[in-house]
């Protein structure tokens, strides 16, 4: 990851290259996330499970 990070630099010359990259990452991480945990309500809400709160006693 440091040797890529470095490439861009260096060849873009701008060390805000690194803001983007982090952006873009947390960006698609988000968006993953996202997918994931839809998938798990659509496969809870189709099984017929429980997907409300618990009471607590």
């Amino acid at each position: 990851g440091v040797v890529l990070i470095e490439r861009v630099v260096r060849k873009s010359g701008r060390v805000s290259m690194i803001v983007f990259l982090v952006t873009a990452i947390m960006a698609l991480s988000t968006v993953i996330v996202t997918c994931f945990g839809a998938l798990d309500v659509w496969t809870q809400y189709t099984g017929g499970a429980y997907m409300g709160f618990k009471l607590p006693c």
